[in-house]
């Protein structure tokens, strides 16, 4: 009885485990599938995803922390540490990440 309760736990600590990567975006199902366009990125990983599409990150530019990404022909933009919701949204639609 008590290794039956020990084994349930063990296998909803899992599930749980499961979803909360699957909702981050940490697992990604089958092959080749893009991440959800829901998925919270870092500024590191933007910055990647922006140097890969020809943008040029500057980490010394910016005031308190802030890089800039400029490309030819575009707007230059600040990115902060911290990104807030609205502003990760603004940022994938520069980056043509949607």
């Amino acid at each position: 009885m008590i290794l039956t309760g020990c084994v349930r736990t063990a296998l909803d600590i899992y599930n749980i485990y499961v979803t909360i990567c699957l909702l981050k975006g940490l697992i990604i199902l089958g092959r080749n599938k893009k991440p959800s366009p829901d998925k919270v990125y870092t500024r590191n990983e933007f910055a990647g995803i922006a140097q890969d599409n020809g943008w040029t990150v500057d980490k010394n530019r910016g005031k308190g922390g802030h890089w800039w990404f400029r490309k030819d022909g575009s707007h230059p933009f600040p990115v902060p540490d911290v990104i807030g919701t609205g502003l990760q949204e603004q940022i994938k639609k520069w980056l043509k990440i949607r």
